[in-house]
């Protein structure tokens, strides 16, 4: 029987083997999450034979960073404005805006939202009044034509609340109702004071909308729709995130006329990446509609 001291040294061990693991696994987290600069940004996409034009917009105190594929926009085209989610960053559409078929059909344009990408280090606005106003202002200053948005994840809930300019909007897995929303026990360590500096700042800015959701979405919920426009929801049936039944929310509460809604069997939150071939073909199809 091995005796007591050594029982103690092989616990001992094993703990601060544990917590260098767990330091180690936090840096690279850390690193992995920095904001990538303009030069990388520009290099990335040119590895993949794209052009990235990046310009930057004074708004409210922050200085938000903006991505488009042309310098020059067309003003023939349609415009696809990008939202993206919590956490994210506009880099989440990087496969889209360097697509070439949408680039020949489209103008593509997308932006970091405040509290994330090259603005995390600045608080979240987490009030969808704001976000909205964020937009409108982004498509004067930069006087963007036939805008449509595509919103994924809370970007589909800005999308969803943003009010006139837009004719046509693309929601991809949207929180739309406030009592669907899961809170997740890994938002303790955001509450509890002493865990939540070990929480890399886009985790913290994700978890506080996550939180506001509860007390945000319901204020919403009846006025879903009211600009007229027409609406694409794709959403994973599997979604564990940001549940299917958003989507039917929206369908059942506007009516066939208004949501054309398509169900991704066996596919969860990321449907971003993992479906990119459909959701193509499906904005495609969505906006070259009448």
């Amino acid at each position: 029987m091995p005796n007591k001291g050594r029982i103690r040294r092989w616990i001992k061990g094993i703990i601060i083997s544990i917590g260098v693991l767990f330091i180690v696994a936090l840096f690279l987290v850390f690193q992995f999450l920095k904001p990538k600069s303009d030069k990388k940004i520009i290099e990335d996409f040119n590895s993949s034979n794209s052009n990235v034009f990046i310009s930057y917009l004074n708004y409210d105190g922050y200085k938000i960073r903006i991505l488009q594929m042309n310098e020059e926009l067309d003003s023939t085209k349609q415009t696809l404005l990008f939202v993206h989610g919590s956490p994210g960053s506009a880099l989440d559409f990087k496969k889209y805006l360097a697509d070439s078929e949408l680039n020949h059909r489209f103008n593509l344009v997308t932006y970091d939202r405040p509290g994330y990408g090259k603005s995390q280090d600045q608080d979240v606005l987490n009030d969808l009044k704001k976000e909205t106003s964020l937009i409108h202002y982004l498509i004067k200053s930069k006087a963007l034509k036939k805008v449509n948005l595509v919103g994924y994840s809370y970007g589909g809930t800005i999308t969803a609340a943003l009010n006139g300019s837009v004719k046509k909007k693309i929601l991809l897995a949207p929180a739309l109702k406030g009592e669907l929303e899961p809170m997740f026990w890994i938002l303790g360590f955001y509450n509890w004071k002493p865990t939540r500096n070990l929480i890399p700042v886009v985790f913290k800015h994700a978890a506080e909308e996550k939180l506001h959701h509860v007390d945000e979405l319901p204020l919403f919920e009846d006025i879903w729709g009211l600009d007229n426009a027409s609406f694409l929801l794709i959403h994973g049936i599997e979604d564990d995130i940001v549940p299917y039944q958003n989507s039917v929310f929206l369908k059942d509460k506007l009516g066939d006329e208004r949501v054309k809604l398509i169900t991704l069997s066996d596919t969860g939150h990321a449907l971003l990446w993992t479906n990119f071939d459909l959701i193509k073909k499906e904005i495609i199809n969505f906006i070259d509609e009448n």
